[in-house]
């Protein structure tokens, strides 16, 4: 699919225009409005909590069919009965979102949105868990591992451009995590899993409700031997948590979690590896296993209030704090070890506000966001051993971002609403270099930068249950720490004697601007979405394997479609559908028209659900991709696949049962791959045939 970057601005208007003239012969056709939705509460902490689809990042109260983005909603009290093992099985049923493991079901996933990774060292989602923000400082990779099905309650994602609401982490998309409550009447729930790989899994949950507030425990403990050689995965988590009343329309609330998790990495295997033994883990040159690893300890800290003022204003502070201790081994060319400290502190108010403007309605929120992370980096030679070895690279790096923005919706017509959206980030990266053999150039230990990022969007409500919107935003990634400084180090080839970084500190923001346009139907039996984006790129971040490090790859671009679709055939049956175009292209130099290596042109689903008795449901779900290089060349092919999942569930009383059988017919596929840093092809083994039973009850 191409289309020249001109029409794509034309298309915007045009539609932009018949949204207009529509809206004008609507309002004459309608003098009440048809928005029955029940709408959002204002709070940056709070769930919001609508009949369908609802996106935290609008950051304004919206009903369902005013939100104009690409918008999904997926509420796992309802999935329940489908056997939901891990936070990757639900994310990758996201549109626009890509999601697998490295060899073990509950271990670390790689994600990427409609195509952009950032060269596996960055994620294009800012990620919130109860409105915290839990990207790491130095990657922003959001640790998928330590979060477990059954702490969850809902999910809310928007795989379009947020950087006008959330900065450059949201370059892709949002996702927001709401931790779950008990019912009032059921006030306790145990849940235990056992599956394939000897996986065993045991949580509980505990909520107590009080005159004026409500406080909960969560616990988890997991562990898995994996689908490959040295790919175990253990962990264990406490999350508490509490909400307090204070006057009509105000609260507080608060949140704290600690998790441990400690996994083996297998690492991605060569070609021959793949034919020998797909279940082997990677291995050096010279046949010997590669001991990566990754332990970390993590705690999670927020405390958030919001207040009804008078007027119609709503005012919303929240601070947070994230750390993060870790142990790691990592082999690019031969095996390094770190010991990493991460801590973030950060702060946000906003304040909101309902009003008119001649006779119409008219919502604005702005508000202001400080963030500071640290980074504490020591890379070692691997010794194999308690004692730590010579040191490779060492420095404390640091992130500073202040940032103010500003929305607003307003309704010009009944049916018609303007959306206008600015926001203005300040990012400070900097690396104080410490002891090493490698030594970075000092005249790029500073990257700072000021990023505008504003989005102007149309909605209308083409009927009681019909919208369609359009929008054009400016989006930017900055460039990590660990794009700038501190990445593994590897032993040079051919003789190995001393260590490179991949990082490069001279890296630019990524930046973009972002066309958006769709269609999106929701009743109670039908819920339908069709949307087109275009992202017109500059200095694209990837890994530039020519040069052995992170470089911007130039300008390309990144254009498809996503179609979605579940239906309610009968009240015993449903379907659901999607399929997602992605023509992500280089634009420029040897590469042009090429498909950008790592991200797959074609990417669908289907699914059918059947409850054949009362409490009891059965689904069947395949998912697969086609069209995707491992080179940027386009010379080497990642196999197409198409896999295949059962699930089924039942209900009893205070008990539930789950079943979920992956990857039906035993396929042999690869979920991804890549070019080595010898020019080898490398590959991700796919989950073989699996099972997982999941066991809970209400007490």
């Amino acid at each position: 699919m191409q289309i020249r970057p001109g029409i794509t601005a034309g298309f915007v208007c045009v539609l932009t225009i018949v949204l207009l003239s529509a809206s004008i012969v609507a309002e004459g056709q309608h003098q009440t409005s048809t928005r029955g939705d029940s709408t959002a509460t204002v709070g940056f902490s709070q769930p919001v909590e609508l009949e369908g689809i609802v996106v935290r990042a609008s950051r304004i109260p919206l009903t369902v069919l005013q939100i104009p983005a690409a918008a999904t909603v997926i509420d796992l009290d309802r999935r329940t009965m489908s056997a939901v093992t891990s936070s990757r099985e639900i994310v990758a049923d996201l549109p626009g979102l890509r999601a697998y493991p490295a060899g073990n079901r509950w271990g670390q996933s790689h994600v990427d949105v409609r195509g952009f990774a950032g060269g596996g060292q960055a994620e294009y989602l800012k990620v919130t868990y109860d409105g915290i923000p839990i990207n790491r400082v130095a990657s922003g990779l959001v640790n998928w591992s330590t979060l477990d099905p059954n702490e969850l309650s809902r999910i809310e994602a928007v795989t379009g451009p947020a950087s006008a609401q959330f900065g450059d982490f949201g370059f892709g998309g949002m996702v927001a995590l709401s931790s779950s409550w008990l019912p009032s009447e059921r006030q306790a729930r145990l849940s235990m899993s056992y599956g394939s790989d000897d996986a065993v899994g045991l949580s509980g949950q505990l909520t107590r409700n009080f005159e004026k507030g409500r406080a909960n425990l969560f616990f988890t403990r997991r562990h898995s031997d994996g689908f490959r050689q040295h790919s175990s995965f253990d962990a264990e988590k406490i999350v508490f948590k509490f909400q307090r009343s204070l006057t009509p329309g105000s609260s507080i609330s608060g949140l704290f979690a600690y998790t441990h998790t400690d996994e083996e990495l297998p690492g991605a295997v060569t070609e021959d590896q793949l034919a020998a033994d797909r279940s082997d883990a990677a291995r050096d040159f010279m046949g010997e296993l590669l001991p990566d690893r990754s332990e970390y300890k993590d705690v999670i800290a927020g405390l958030a209030a919001d207040f009804s003022l008078a007027d119609g204003y709503e005012l919303d502070i929240q601070t947070y704090l994230t750390s993060s201790d870790g142990d790691k081994t990592v082999t690019l060319t031969a095996p390094v070890d770190a010991e990493p400290e991460l801590l973030t502190l950060g702060a946000e108010a906003s304040l909101g506000l309902k009003t008119q403007l001649w006779g119409r309605p008219l919502q604005m929120v702005t508000g202001s966001a400080f963030e500071y992370g640290r980074l504490e980096a020591n890379w070692t030679e691997h010794t194999g051993g308690s004692d730590r070895g010579a040191v490779i690279s060492s420095g404390i790096g640091q992130r500073t971002v202040a940032a103010w923005y500003v929305h607003s919706l307003y309704y010009p017509l009944k049916r018609l609403s303007l959306s206008l959206g600015l926001r203005i980030d300040h990012t400070r990266s900097e690396f104080d270099e410490g002891e090493g053999m490698v030594v970075r150039d000092p005249a790029n230990d500073t990257n700072e930068h000021t990023s505008v990022s504003p989005k102007v969007a149309v909605g209308l409500e083409l009927a009681s249950t019909v919208a369609a919107f359009a929008s054009v935003s400016g989006a930017f990634k900055s460039p990590t720490l660990l794009h700038l400084y501190d990445s593994p180090p590897y032993a040079v080839p051919p003789e190995y004697s001393g260590y490179a970084l991949i990082s490069n500190g001279s890296l630019d923001p990524q930046k973009g601007t972002c066309y958006e346009a769709g269609v999106k139907l929701i009743n109670p039996t039908t819920k339908a979405t069709a949307i087109y984006y275009y992202y017109d790129i500059t200095d694209e971040i990837d890994f530039d394997l020519t040069a052995s490090s992170y470089d911007a790859i130039g300008k390309s671009q990144h254009q498809g479609v996503e179609l979605s679709l579940w239906k309610e055939v009968e009240p015993v049956l449903s379907v659901e559908a999607s399929l997602a175009v992605n023509s992500a292209t280089f634009r420029g130099g040897d590469n042009d028209g090429n498909q950008i290596n790592g991200v797959p042109r074609y990417r669908y689903g289907f699914g059918l659900a059947v409850a054949p008795f009362t409490d009891g449901l059965i689904g069947i779900r395949t998912n697969g991709q086609s069209d995707q290089w491992l080179d940027e060349a386009n010379d080497r092919k990642l196999d197409d696949y198409l896999a295949v999942a059962l699930t089924a569930g039942y209900q009893f009383r205070s008990f539930n049962a789950g079943l979920r059988l992956d990857n039906l017919f035993d396929r042999d596929y690869s979920y991804d791959g890549y070019v080595g840093l010898m020019g080898e092809s490398r590959f991700h083994p796919a989950l073989p045939r699996s099972v997982m039973v999941t066991v809970s009850r209400m007490l």
